[in-house]
């Protein structure tokens, strides 16, 4: 359920790029200059391993019929009786090494797209995600819908703090506790070591989640480390008319979930969540916020 802010997290960014106006190098088999062409690849399917899926890379081989595998699968089907995994075709040899499709998808290129921030990189198609995981000029993604900005993790910090008008909190120093009033929709945290976290608060009939994902670039969340957030809730009051003391407090310690927001929003029912009843909550009839308790752990505190 999509609260007043938030960007839809169905709404996605295109993850291949070789579906259309692809950029692309063709090489003269004489080692002579490149040439840069505008491409459409009408079947990404056609770069890919028919076995794995993964995108070919040298050296590739096929059968008498032209189907493609990479040498990974290429092994692991010697066995196989001498026939095609796919059209079941003899092979008297086995597959065969295929240098023109080699050559082609060496020369299928198209920029990073972190270009607009500095990269200059135009790798292979089959090396992008290779690519994207080291580049030297990550970027996070704003999840304010329609917004589009992008940046490093410290211009996307700047950009939550100044343009939306988000709740926006920094940890006061490493492993401290400390409260934070949380409103229907996003919340920011900042840790003392500047990693950024999304605190996503969901209003249903008689609940509210409190889920959270860590901001990192994509090279850094293949890097990622163990991180735990605990969030804690305590409500008392005593009944109308008896000096009887109602006390409710939750508490919650979870593995906290990475992403550069770049494929949109991560579905949060699948990360873990603080759940808290409405009535439990200071004011729920109206749009009010709630106070949490919040801790930070990182891999070498746990």
């Amino acid at each position: 359920m999509a609260t007043g802010g938030e960007r839809d997290p169905k709404r996605q960014k295109p993850s291949a790029p070789v579906d259309g106006g692809v950029a692309a190098k063709e090489v003269s088999g004489s080692g002579g200059p490149a040439m840069a062409l505008n491409l459409t690849v009408a079947n990404a399917d056609a770069l890919h391993c028919v076995v794995c899926s993964l995108p070919l890379k040298p050296p590739i081989f096929q059968c008498d019929e032209g189907y493609m595998v990479c040498s990974p699968c290429s092994d692991k089907l010697k066995g196989a009786g001498g026939k095609c995994h796919v059209c079941g075709v003899a092979m008297a040899g086995g597959y065969r090494r295929c240098h023109g499709m080699e050559r082609l998808v060496d020369s299928l290129r198209a920029a990073c797209p972190n270009a607009a921030y500095g990269c200059a990189a135009t790798p292979p198609y089959h090396g992008r995600e290779e690519h994207i995981r080291a580049c030297p000029h990550p970027q996070c993604y704003c999840p304010g819908e329609a917004c589009g900005f992008a940046g490093s993790t410290a211009a996307l910090r700047d950009h939550i703090a100044s343009a939306h008008g988000w709740p926006y909190r920094r940890e006061p120093w490493s492993r401290s506790s400390f409260n934070m009033n949380l409103r229907d929709g996003f919340n920011f945290v900042v840790s003392a070591k500047d990693d950024l976290f999304l605190l996503n608060v969901t209003r249903h009939a008689f609940f509210r989640t409190v889920s959270v994902v860590c901001i990192r670039p994509r090279a850094a969340v293949a890097e990622q480390k163990i991180l735990e957030l605990q969030l804690s809730f305590e409500y008392g009051y005593y009944s109308s008319g008896s000096n009887a003391l109602f006390k409710y407090d939750q508490k919650a310690r979870f593995p906290v979930a990475y992403s550069d927001l770049s494929d949109g929003l991560t579905d949060f029912n699948d990360n873990h969540q603080l759940i808290l009843l409405n009535k439990c909550v200071r004011g729920h009839e109206v749009d009010k916020d709630m106070e949490i308790l919040i801790e930070i752990f990182y891999e070498e505190d746990l």
